[in-house]
């Protein structure tokens, strides 16, 4: 997942701008546009930390001395390949226990 957001990263690059958007704003646009899921991956809020970090825009809104701590998540599309495997793991563990008595 991570290489593929840093090709499409890549592809627009030169087109993208610094927005005015709060963290906090951003993240309440998503929630009400989409199923978020926060995700606890560690390369995911290095890549966050280290672009809020490197980009002067985002950099000069942190406070002295501040580490970004950034949240991360999943929006429900994304998440959709992950819980049809889950679906379907069930699924087969639940065809598999009813048919063991027939053994």
């Amino acid at each position: 997942m991570f290489e593929e957001w840093k090709s499409v990263w890549h592809k627009y690059k030169d087109f993208l701008t610094p927005n005015r958007e709060s963290g906090q704003e951003l993240l309440d646009y998503l929630s009400h546009k989409y199923v978020l899921t926060e995700t606890h991956d560690k390369e995911a809020a290095d890549s966050v930390r280290f672009n809020v970090t490197i980009n002067k825009t985002n950099a000069e809104k942190l406070p002295d001395c501040t580490i970004p701590q950034p949240l991360t998540f999943c929006m429900a599309l994304c998440c959709q390949a992950a819980l049809s495997a889950a679906s379907d793991l069930r699924t087969t563990s639940q065809a598999h226990s009813k048919n063991s008595w027939k053994r």
